[in-house]
């Protein structure tokens, strides 16, 4: 087990090395920079200015330089300042990472109770009305993109400009790009913080309640007709017994393990919610300054992402060798 969680541990770790390093190299691909961008566009940049800013920043270095500078830098968890307004990386990280943890934590928390429990549903009551109203709304949650949602639900239960379109009551109707008066406790929204939640959170995690629908369906359908059912039936436990203690218990590690990986999605579904929304994330922080080409900024956002992925997908392998002996014997028997 040991030796299945250093290999898993420094596979990680490669994966963030290479990952930051791809980044790195594709801002000296792509045409432009940010000193160009500092004159809004409009003129261009003096030399002088060009000068001192390059020194400031260290840009006037080879590539190779400026790499060896980034990972020093970050030795001392230092990620930098923004070329664009000065603006400290990790304070940006500080700011912005409880907004981003928040969404993600009510989009995830939506996704697990609506898809563990419609799938379970759908299960119990195969080829029921019920059954094929859920398979064919969950695919199509799965294939409307993010950006599509966001618009609809906006669209529909959003306070805009201009006539309510489905006749909702006020109470029914939601306020949409912003965060609102940003009042929390923990990832608890306070007073009328959750208007501002609702709309963005159910976007983020429609994307993936539709998966784990069918997969919770498929499972649970897979251990219903296990020999040990019948067992359990055959005994005289009742079926709320038979189901919730012994077929979802047993059905659920491949649930979960899912539910593991559609964290790591939702650092990169999160970009485009926020967007959508303006809600003042990592995501949208990444996008703000990637079009202005700030690699400090993106750089350590980034990485930010990244790691925090990559240490999700490491807690995910490691619980699921603990679920199920079976992935740590192969690894162990192919390594």
């Amino acid at each position: 087990m040991t030796g299945y969680i250093v290999r898993r541990f420094l596979l990680a770790l490669l994966v963030v090395w290479g990952a930051v390093t791809i980044m790195f190299l594709l801002f000296f691909v792509i045409p432009g920079n940010t000193l160009d961008l500092l004159g809004g566009g409009e003129k261009a940049v003096s030399a002088e200015v060009r000068h001192n800013q390059e020194a400031r920043y260290g840009l006037d270095k080879s590539v190779i330089v400026q790499y060896g500078n980034y990972w020093k830098g970050f030795s001392h968890w230092d990620l930098g300042r923004s070329v664009q307004d000065g603006k400290s990386v990790n304070a940006l990280l500080k700011a912005r990472a409880a907004n981003s943890a928040r969404l993600a934590f009510w989009g995830l928390s939506i996704e697990v109770l609506f898809g563990v429990g419609v799938g379970v549903l759908a299960a119990v009551r195969r080829y029921s009305a019920a059954d094929y109203f859920s398979g064919v709304v969950a695919v199509a949650l799965t294939g409307i993109p993010v950006f599509v949602m966001g618009y609809l639900l906006q669209y529909l239960f959003g306070i805009l400009p201009g006539p309510n379109h489905l006749h909702l009551p006020q109470w029914a109707r939601f306020p949409v790009q912003s965060i609102g008066p940003n009042k929390w406790f923990g990832v608890i929204p306070l007073g009328h913080q959750w208007k501002y939640l609702i709309l963005p959170a159910f976007t983020l995690a429609f994307v993936n309640t539709g998966f784990i629908t069918r997969l919770t369906r498929t499972s649970m359908l897979e251990v219903l007709r296990a020999d040990y059912m019948r067992t359990a039936k055959a005994k005289g436990l009742s079926r709320r017994r038979i189901v919730f203690k012994h077929a979802l218990r047993n059905s659920l590690i491949p649930v979960i393990t899912q539910i593991g990986y559609d964290v790591i999605a939702l650092f990169g579904i999160a970009v485009l919610t926020e967007t959508v929304y303006n809600w003042p994330g990592i995501g949208s922080t990444i996008r703000d300054y990637t079009f202005s080409q700030d690699i400090p900024v993106v750089l350590g956002l980034g990485f930010a992402v990244i790691l925090a992925a990559s240490l999700t997908s490491l807690v995910v392998d490691i619980g699921y060798s603990v679920l199920d002996p079976r992935i740590r014997l192969t690894t162990e028997a192919v390594g």
